[in-house]
Protein backbone atom coordinates (compact mmCIF):
# COMPACT_ATOMS: atom_id res chain seq x y z
CA UNK A 1 0.00 0.00 0.00
CA UNK A 2 1.72 3.36 -0.62
CA UNK A 3 2.46 5.45 2.68
CA UNK A 4 0.29 8.29 2.53
CA UNK A 5 1.56 12.00 2.93
CA UNK A 6 1.88 13.36 5.78
CA UNK A 7 -0.49 15.89 7.35
CA UNK A 8 0.38 18.41 9.68
CA UNK A 9 -3.10 20.49 10.07
CA UNK A 10 -6.33 19.25 10.26
CA UNK A 11 -9.56 21.66 10.68
CA UNK A 12 -12.71 19.68 10.61
CA UNK A 13 -16.31 20.91 11.83
CA UNK A 14 -15.10 24.02 12.96
CA UNK A 15 -16.28 28.20 12.78
CA UNK A 16 -14.25 30.72 12.54
CA UNK A 17 -15.88 33.97 12.81
CA UNK A 18 -14.98 37.78 12.77
CA UNK A 19 -11.97 37.78 13.75
CA UNK A 20 -9.47 40.56 12.62
CA UNK A 21 -6.30 38.74 12.71
CA UNK A 22 -7.67 36.14 9.55
CA UNK A 23 -9.12 32.83 10.05
CA UNK A 24 -6.22 30.48 9.11
CA UNK A 25 -2.67 30.82 9.41
CA UNK A 26 0.07 27.92 8.44
CA UNK A 27 3.45 28.50 7.67
CA UNK A 28 5.91 25.39 6.70
CA UNK A 29 3.10 23.56 5.56
CA UNK A 30 3.18 20.10 4.67
CA UNK A 31 0.14 18.76 4.18
CA UNK A 32 -3.29 19.50 5.71
CA UNK A 33 -7.32 19.52 5.70
CA UNK A 34 -9.87 21.97 6.12
CA UNK A 35 -13.03 19.95 6.22
CA UNK A 36 -17.17 20.82 7.07
CA UNK A 37 -15.87 24.67 8.63
CA UNK A 38 -17.09 27.78 8.19
CA UNK A 39 -14.75 30.68 8.00
CA UNK A 40 -16.64 34.40 7.84
CA UNK A 41 -15.69 37.53 7.71
CA UNK A 42 -12.37 37.63 8.64
CA UNK A 43 -10.25 41.28 8.27
CA UNK A 44 -7.38 39.78 6.68
CA UNK A 45 -7.01 36.21 4.95
CA UNK A 46 -9.50 33.30 5.06
CA UNK A 47 -6.91 31.09 4.34
CA UNK A 48 -3.42 32.09 4.34
CA UNK A 49 -0.98 28.92 3.28
CA UNK A 50 2.93 28.93 2.84
CA UNK A 51 4.58 25.47 1.53
CA UNK A 52 7.71 24.38 2.51
CA UNK A 53 10.91 24.23 0.02
CA UNK A 54 10.42 20.29 -1.01
CA UNK A 55 7.70 19.26 -3.65
CA UNK A 56 5.15 17.17 -1.81
CA UNK A 57 2.80 19.89 0.40
CA UNK A 58 -0.67 19.35 -0.04
CA UNK A 59 -3.57 20.97 0.90
CA UNK A 60 -7.38 19.90 0.63
CA UNK A 61 -10.43 22.47 0.74
CA UNK A 62 -13.41 20.27 1.25
CA UNK A 63 -17.20 20.84 2.06
CA UNK A 64 -16.54 24.28 3.16
CA UNK A 65 -18.22 27.90 3.43
CA UNK A 66 -15.65 30.78 3.17
CA UNK A 67 -17.66 34.45 3.77
CA UNK A 68 -16.49 38.37 3.83
CA UNK A 69 -15.29 40.81 1.08
CA UNK A 70 -12.26 42.56 3.34
CA UNK A 71 -9.76 39.26 2.55
CA UNK A 72 -8.47 36.91 0.17
CA UNK A 73 -10.23 34.26 0.40
CA UNK A 74 -7.54 32.17 -0.33
CA UNK A 75 -3.60 33.14 -0.50
CA UNK A 76 -1.50 29.99 -1.35
CA UNK A 77 2.42 29.80 -1.46
CA UNK A 78 4.76 26.76 -2.82
CA UNK A 79 1.58 24.64 -1.37
CA UNK A 80 2.46 22.17 -4.20
CA UNK A 81 -0.69 20.38 -4.59
CA UNK A 82 -4.08 22.01 -3.91
CA UNK A 83 -7.46 20.68 -4.19
CA UNK A 84 -11.26 22.64 -4.03
CA UNK A 85 -13.80 20.46 -3.83
CA UNK A 86 -17.58 21.26 -3.15
CA UNK A 87 -16.71 24.50 -1.15
CA UNK A 88 -18.70 27.76 -1.34
CA UNK A 89 -17.18 31.48 -1.38
CA UNK A 90 -19.29 33.90 -0.70
CA UNK A 91 -19.45 38.11 -0.73
CA UNK A 92 -15.04 37.83 -0.96
CA UNK A 93 -12.67 39.59 -3.41
CA UNK A 94 -9.49 37.47 -4.63
CA UNK A 95 -8.16 34.53 -4.19
CA UNK A 96 -4.78 33.58 -4.68
CA UNK A 97 -1.83 30.44 -5.85
CA UNK A 98 1.16 30.16 -6.63
CA UNK A 99 4.12 28.06 -6.32
CA UNK A 100 2.22 25.14 -7.31
CA UNK A 101 2.61 22.16 -8.90
CA UNK A 102 -0.88 20.84 -9.60
CA UNK A 103 -4.13 22.50 -8.84
CA UNK A 104 -7.49 21.38 -9.15
CA UNK A 105 -11.51 23.32 -8.42
CA UNK A 106 -14.34 21.24 -9.00
CA UNK A 107 -17.68 21.06 -7.82
CA UNK A 108 -17.85 24.56 -5.65
CA UNK A 109 -19.76 27.57 -6.23
CA UNK A 110 -17.98 31.66 -6.11
CA UNK A 111 -20.91 33.53 -5.37
CA UNK A 112 -21.65 37.61 -5.00
CA UNK A 113 -18.00 38.31 -5.83
CA UNK A 114 -17.43 41.54 -5.56
CA UNK A 115 -13.91 42.60 -6.98
CA UNK A 116 -11.04 41.56 -8.49
CA UNK A 117 -10.25 38.28 -9.08
CA UNK A 118 -12.13 34.93 -7.84
CA UNK A 119 -9.32 32.99 -8.64
CA UNK A 120 -5.61 34.29 -9.57
CA UNK A 121 -3.56 31.27 -9.86
CA UNK A 122 0.24 31.92 -11.04
CA UNK A 123 2.27 29.19 -12.32
CA UNK A 124 6.01 28.29 -14.24
CA UNK A 125 6.45 25.14 -12.29
CA UNK A 126 5.17 22.85 -15.19
CA UNK A 127 2.21 22.28 -13.47
CA UNK A 128 -1.45 22.98 -14.00
CA UNK A 129 -4.71 23.61 -13.31
CA UNK A 130 -8.25 21.48 -13.83
CA UNK A 131 -11.57 22.88 -12.91
CA UNK A 132 -14.78 21.05 -13.62
CA UNK A 133 -18.37 21.91 -12.60
CA UNK A 134 -17.74 25.37 -11.15
CA UNK A 135 -20.31 27.81 -10.70
CA UNK A 136 -19.01 31.76 -10.10
CA UNK A 137 -21.44 34.76 -10.06
CA UNK A 138 -20.62 38.71 -9.57
CA UNK A 139 -22.11 41.13 -7.42
CA UNK A 140 -25.22 41.78 -8.68
CA UNK A 141 -25.03 45.19 -7.37
CA UNK A 142 -21.89 45.79 -9.21
CA UNK A 143 -22.64 44.52 -12.73
CA UNK A 144 -19.02 42.78 -14.51
CA UNK A 145 -17.09 44.32 -11.75
CA UNK A 146 -14.75 40.93 -10.95
CA UNK A 147 -12.85 38.45 -12.93
CA UNK A 148 -13.47 34.67 -12.58
CA UNK A 149 -10.84 32.49 -13.33
CA UNK A 150 -6.72 33.69 -13.82
CA UNK A 151 -4.51 31.46 -15.37
CA UNK A 152 -1.19 33.14 -15.48
CA UNK A 153 1.73 31.72 -17.01
CA UNK A 154 0.10 27.83 -16.56
CA UNK A 155 -1.85 25.60 -18.36
CA UNK A 156 -5.40 25.20 -17.85
CA UNK A 157 -8.64 23.09 -18.72
CA UNK A 158 -11.98 24.72 -17.65
CA UNK A 159 -14.68 21.75 -18.04
CA UNK A 160 -18.37 23.27 -17.08
CA UNK A 161 -18.17 26.31 -15.82
CA UNK A 162 -21.34 28.65 -15.31
CA UNK A 163 -20.44 31.85 -15.18
CA UNK A 164 -22.28 35.39 -15.01
CA UNK A 165 -22.19 38.87 -14.36
CA UNK A 166 -18.37 39.32 -14.43
CA UNK A 167 -15.63 41.04 -16.63
CA UNK A 168 -13.83 38.30 -17.97
CA UNK A 169 -15.06 34.91 -17.06
CA UNK A 170 -11.79 33.20 -17.97
CA UNK A 171 -8.33 35.12 -18.04
CA UNK A 172 -5.80 33.01 -20.08
CA UNK A 173 -2.56 34.58 -19.80
CA UNK A 174 0.96 33.56 -21.01
CA UNK A 175 -0.16 29.69 -21.31
CA UNK A 176 -2.18 27.25 -23.30
CA UNK A 177 -5.69 27.17 -21.89
CA UNK A 178 -9.14 24.68 -22.79
CA UNK A 179 -12.39 26.12 -21.82
CA UNK A 180 -14.91 23.04 -22.41
CA UNK A 181 -18.94 22.42 -22.31
CA UNK A 182 -19.32 25.84 -19.94
CA UNK A 183 -22.05 28.43 -20.05
CA UNK A 184 -21.65 31.78 -19.72
CA UNK A 185 -23.57 34.86 -19.67
CA UNK A 186 -23.46 38.71 -19.39
CA UNK A 187 -19.96 39.11 -19.53
CA UNK A 188 -17.28 41.87 -21.01
CA UNK A 189 -15.19 38.61 -22.46
CA UNK A 190 -15.77 35.43 -21.97
CA UNK A 191 -12.49 33.48 -22.56
CA UNK A 192 -9.51 36.33 -22.88
CA UNK A 193 -6.31 35.28 -24.11
CA UNK A 194 -2.74 37.62 -24.02
CA UNK A 195 0.69 36.19 -24.77
CA UNK A 196 3.54 38.75 -26.08
CA UNK A 197 6.02 36.06 -25.15
CA UNK A 198 6.50 34.79 -28.90
CA UNK A 199 5.66 31.87 -27.08
CA UNK A 200 2.15 31.65 -29.30
CA UNK A 201 -0.20 30.01 -26.49
CA UNK A 202 -2.64 28.47 -27.96
CA UNK A 203 -6.89 29.05 -26.75
CA UNK A 204 -9.13 26.23 -26.89
CA UNK A 205 -12.68 27.32 -26.54
CA UNK A 206 -15.20 23.93 -27.18
CA UNK A 207 -18.85 23.72 -27.09
CA UNK A 208 -19.76 25.94 -25.16
CA UNK A 209 -22.63 28.59 -24.70
CA UNK A 210 -22.01 32.41 -24.40
CA UNK A 211 -24.74 35.06 -24.27
CA UNK A 212 -25.21 38.79 -23.78
CA UNK A 213 -21.22 39.13 -23.91
CA UNK A 214 -19.59 42.34 -25.43
CA UNK A 215 -16.42 39.69 -26.81
CA UNK A 216 -17.07 35.91 -26.28
CA UNK A 217 -13.72 35.23 -26.73
CA UNK A 218 -10.90 38.18 -27.18
CA UNK A 219 -7.35 36.77 -28.05
CA UNK A 220 -4.27 39.13 -28.53
CA UNK A 221 -1.15 36.99 -29.77
CA UNK A 222 -1.92 33.71 -29.34
CA UNK A 223 -4.13 31.88 -31.51
CA UNK A 224 -7.71 30.52 -30.83
CA UNK A 225 -9.47 26.86 -31.84
CA UNK A 226 -13.34 27.98 -31.38
CA UNK A 227 -14.91 24.84 -31.87
CA UNK A 228 -19.02 24.17 -31.63
CA UNK A 229 -20.17 26.95 -29.72
CA UNK A 230 -23.59 28.83 -29.80
CA UNK A 231 -22.71 32.66 -29.06
CA UNK A 232 -25.39 35.38 -28.53
CA UNK A 233 -25.80 38.85 -28.85
CA UNK A 234 -22.44 41.44 -28.31
CA UNK A 235 -19.91 43.40 -30.25
CA UNK A 236 -17.95 40.57 -31.04
CA UNK A 237 -18.50 36.64 -30.91
CA UNK A 238 -14.68 36.08 -31.84
CA UNK A 239 -11.86 38.32 -32.00
CA UNK A 240 -8.21 37.68 -32.00
CA UNK A 241 -5.18 40.18 -32.90
CA UNK A 242 -1.69 39.17 -33.47
CA UNK A 243 1.40 41.22 -34.88
CA UNK A 244 3.63 40.81 -38.26
CA UNK A 245 6.41 40.70 -35.25
CA UNK A 246 5.12 37.92 -32.88
CA UNK A 247 3.83 35.09 -34.85
CA UNK A 248 0.59 33.48 -33.43
CA UNK A 249 -0.29 30.84 -35.69
CA UNK A 250 -3.47 29.69 -37.04
CA UNK A 251 -7.11 30.83 -35.73
CA UNK A 252 -9.83 28.43 -36.65
CA UNK A 253 -13.31 28.87 -35.93
CA UNK A 254 -15.48 25.59 -36.67
CA UNK A 255 -19.10 24.25 -36.12
CA UNK A 256 -20.22 27.53 -34.51
CA UNK A 257 -23.61 29.15 -34.42
CA UNK A 258 -22.99 33.25 -34.00
CA UNK A 259 -26.15 35.42 -34.35
CA UNK A 260 -27.16 39.00 -33.37
CA UNK A 261 -23.12 40.50 -33.15
CA UNK A 262 -22.06 43.74 -34.65
CA UNK A 263 -19.46 41.16 -35.97
CA UNK A 264 -19.52 37.69 -35.85
CA UNK A 265 -15.71 36.97 -36.06
CA UNK A 266 -12.83 39.10 -36.47
CA UNK A 267 -9.30 37.69 -37.25
CA UNK A 268 -6.39 40.35 -37.90
CA UNK A 269 -3.06 37.91 -37.77
CA UNK A 270 -1.77 36.17 -40.69
CA UNK A 271 -3.71 32.94 -40.95
CA UNK A 272 -7.91 32.43 -40.45
CA UNK A 273 -9.55 29.38 -41.06
CA UNK A 274 -13.43 29.37 -40.55
CA UNK A 275 -15.17 26.34 -41.67
CA UNK A 276 -18.77 25.04 -41.39
CA UNK A 277 -19.97 28.13 -38.96
CA UNK A 278 -23.90 29.84 -39.13
CA UNK A 279 -23.67 33.44 -39.19
CA UNK A 280 -26.65 35.22 -38.53
CA UNK A 281 -28.03 38.48 -38.45
CA UNK A 282 -25.24 40.47 -37.57
CA UNK A 283 -25.01 44.47 -38.03
CA UNK A 284 -22.16 45.27 -39.71
CA UNK A 285 -19.87 42.12 -40.46
CA UNK A 286 -20.60 38.22 -40.32
CA UNK A 287 -17.06 37.83 -40.42
CA UNK A 288 -14.27 40.29 -41.28
CA UNK A 289 -10.10 38.86 -41.84
CA UNK A 290 -6.99 41.07 -42.11
CA UNK A 291 -3.84 40.18 -42.82
CA UNK A 292 -0.71 41.99 -41.89
CA UNK A 293 0.24 42.72 -45.24
CA UNK A 294 2.83 40.17 -45.92
CA UNK A 295 2.66 37.22 -49.06
CA UNK A 296 2.07 34.57 -46.43
CA UNK A 297 -1.20 35.54 -44.94
CA UNK A 298 -4.04 33.62 -45.97
CA UNK A 299 -8.12 32.96 -45.52
CA UNK A 300 -9.67 29.85 -45.70
CA UNK A 301 -13.56 30.23 -45.66
CA UNK A 302 -15.50 27.11 -46.43
CA UNK A 303 -19.20 25.87 -46.03
CA UNK A 304 -20.40 28.70 -43.71
CA UNK A 305 -23.84 29.62 -44.33
CA UNK A 306 -24.36 33.79 -43.83
CA UNK A 307 -28.17 34.90 -43.44
CA UNK A 308 -29.55 38.22 -42.73
CA UNK A 309 -33.06 37.93 -41.76
CA UNK A 310 -35.53 40.04 -42.27
CA UNK A 311 -32.81 41.13 -45.24
CA UNK A 312 -30.56 44.02 -44.22
CA UNK A 313 -28.87 46.32 -47.11
CA UNK A 314 -26.19 47.56 -44.87
CA UNK A 315 -24.40 44.32 -43.63
CA UNK A 316 -21.14 43.33 -45.53
CA UNK A 317 -21.21 39.01 -44.92
CA UNK A 318 -17.37 38.46 -45.49
CA UNK A 319 -14.91 41.43 -45.88
CA UNK A 320 -11.61 40.50 -45.92
CA UNK A 321 -7.82 42.55 -46.45
CA UNK A 322 -4.23 42.22 -46.88
CA UNK A 323 -4.40 38.53 -47.54
CA UNK A 324 -4.75 35.87 -50.14
CA UNK A 325 -8.36 33.99 -49.79
CA UNK A 326 -10.39 30.80 -50.77
CA UNK A 327 -13.90 30.82 -49.93
CA UNK A 328 -15.55 27.74 -51.43
CA UNK A 329 -19.23 26.53 -50.68
CA UNK A 330 -20.58 28.87 -48.54
CA UNK A 331 -23.76 29.93 -48.36
CA UNK A 332 -24.93 33.84 -48.72
CA UNK A 333 -28.29 35.26 -48.22
CA UNK A 334 -30.07 38.29 -47.61
CA UNK A 335 -27.38 40.63 -46.76
CA UNK A 336 -26.29 43.63 -48.87
CA UNK A 337 -23.03 42.45 -50.11
CA UNK A 338 -21.81 38.77 -50.27
CA UNK A 339 -17.63 39.07 -50.30
CA UNK A 340 -15.47 42.13 -50.60
CA UNK A 341 -11.54 40.92 -50.67
CA UNK A 342 -8.94 43.53 -51.08
CA UNK A 343 -5.48 44.30 -50.63
CA UNK A 344 -3.08 46.78 -52.03
CA UNK A 345 -0.05 45.18 -52.66
CA UNK A 346 -0.60 41.28 -53.61
CA UNK A 347 -2.57 38.45 -52.80
CA UNK A 348 -4.55 36.08 -54.82
CA UNK A 349 -8.80 35.07 -54.22
CA UNK A 350 -10.38 31.65 -55.19
CA UNK A 351 -14.11 32.18 -54.99
CA UNK A 352 -16.12 29.15 -56.28
CA UNK A 353 -18.79 27.08 -55.52
CA UNK A 354 -20.78 29.36 -53.30
CA UNK A 355 -24.41 30.30 -53.69
CA UNK A 356 -25.99 34.10 -53.00
CA UNK A 357 -29.18 35.13 -52.44
CA UNK A 358 -29.23 39.13 -52.81
CA UNK A 359 -31.26 41.63 -51.05
CA UNK A 360 -33.31 42.95 -54.11
CA UNK A 361 -32.93 46.74 -53.11
CA UNK A 362 -29.29 45.94 -52.58
CA UNK A 363 -26.85 48.25 -54.82
CA UNK A 364 -23.92 46.46 -53.94
CA UNK A 365 -22.27 43.37 -55.78
CA UNK A 366 -22.13 39.80 -54.40
CA UNK A 367 -18.56 39.37 -54.85
CA UNK A 368 -16.16 42.39 -55.05
CA UNK A 369 -12.33 42.01 -55.67
CA UNK A 370 -10.54 44.63 -57.18
CA UNK A 371 -7.26 44.97 -57.87
CA UNK A 372 -4.12 43.89 -57.38
CA UNK A 373 -5.94 40.52 -56.09
CA UNK A 374 -5.66 37.44 -58.84
CA UNK A 375 -9.04 36.42 -58.86
CA UNK A 376 -10.93 32.96 -59.98
CA UNK A 377 -14.52 32.98 -60.24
Amino acid sequence: MPVPLPTALVVDDSRLLRNNQGGIRASDLRGGRLLHSTIESVETDGLYLQGTTDTTDHFRILSDTIRGHENYWLSSYDIDSLFVDSTTVLETQDGFATGFRAAKITNSVFDNIRSGEAFDLEGYLGGGVLVTNVTMRGDPSCRRCATGFVFYGVPSSVFGLTAANLYHAVEQMYAPGTVSHSNITDATAGVYGYDNSGAASRSYVLATTMSNVTRGIDNTQGSVVADSLDLTSGVYGVYTVGTLFSPSGVDTVRNSTIRNFDTGVQISDSTAVIIGNTFLNSTTYHLRTDGNGTATDSAIVLSNTFSCAPPNVGIVSYYGYGMSYRVTGNTFSGCGEGVNLSSTTFGSASVRNNVFTMPPNTTAPAIMIPSPIRAEV
